[in-house]
């Protein structure tokens, strides 16, 4: 079942096309009108369970549970 969107603040997120795709569940960003980017887990991890991410010169391990949800630590 679709859920309701006769509220503007609903509508938001709206299917949002990016470079022709259609990204359910992503709208533009409302101070720049940019989409944010979006990347799939099975391409970041490449079928590993633990990826390492250099951010600002720390590095953090992103890693992936049993139950499939992502842990990102520093």
């Amino acid at each position: 079942m679709k859920p309701d969107r006769s509220s503007p603040a609903e509508t938001l997120f709206d299917d949002f096309s990016l470079n022709g795709q259609s990204t359910p569940g992503f709208a533009p960003d409302a101070s720049s009108g940019v989409a944010p980017a979006r990347v799939d887990s099975a391409a970041l991890f490449q079928g590993q369970d633990v990826v390492h991410i250099v951010h600002q010169g720390a590095v953090y391990q992103l890693r992936t549970t049993r139950q499939g949800k992502l842990i990102l630590t520093k």
